[in-house]
């Protein structure tokens, strides 16, 4: 079972994951992480990875997925069933690409923050320098579409005000 998680450029998606994986026995695999792994590597297509990081595009399945597969791949190895893969998908192709080398239920997740707070993130220099230009790409109508478009998507409607008081107020969530 995949659970994609998805949210703007900067916001707490590896996050909440990882207390996915410790409350509910979840794997999570960091897609991010993974690519920028894979951009600063002397591999064949890191360029191409690399520059479409740069520019807030999403990274073609045909790169992406494998790297993601061998996680998932390697989770199985270890009897884990369940994962939680955060930042995925980044197009309707990389949905199938992965689903038809692992077939699968799946449940697309979305941290739905503002526009706004994600702006505020990345004036703030929180996300790295090229945090502006990705978190303008995440909000054109093409990504827009694509994440709104994933079958059964779930929202959580979110904000920085609402993070900062549970800080402040109630202790741990699952965002925390």
């Amino acid at each position: 079972r995949f659970m994609y998680l998805m949210g703007p450029p900067g916001m707490p998606v590896p996050k909440v994951a990882h207390n996915l994986e410790e409350k509910y026995g979840y794997h999570s695999i960091d897609v991010m992480a993974l690519l920028k792994a894979f951009a600063e590597s002397d591999q064949r297509d890191a360029d191409a990875v690399k520059q479409a990081l740069a520019k807030g595009k999403p990274v073609d399945a045909s790169l992406a997925c494998p790297l993601v597969l061998s996680e998932v791949y390697r989770g199985q190895a270890m009897g884990v069933s369940n994962f939680v893969i955060c930042d995925f998908p980044q197009s309707l192709k990389q949905v199938e690409f992965l689903q038809h080398m692992v077939p699968c239920t799946s449940k697309p997740l979305l941290l739905d923050f503002t526009r706004a707070d994600s702006e505020d993130l990345a004036a703030l220099g929180f996300t790295g320098g090229d945090a502006i230009m990705r978190t303008d790409a995440y909000f054109l109508d093409e990504m827009q579409a694509m994440i709104h478009g994933l079958p059964g998507l779930a929202k959580i409607p979110l904000s920085l005000s609402v993070i900062e008081g549970r800080e402040k107020s109630r202790g741990p969530s699952t965002l925390e």
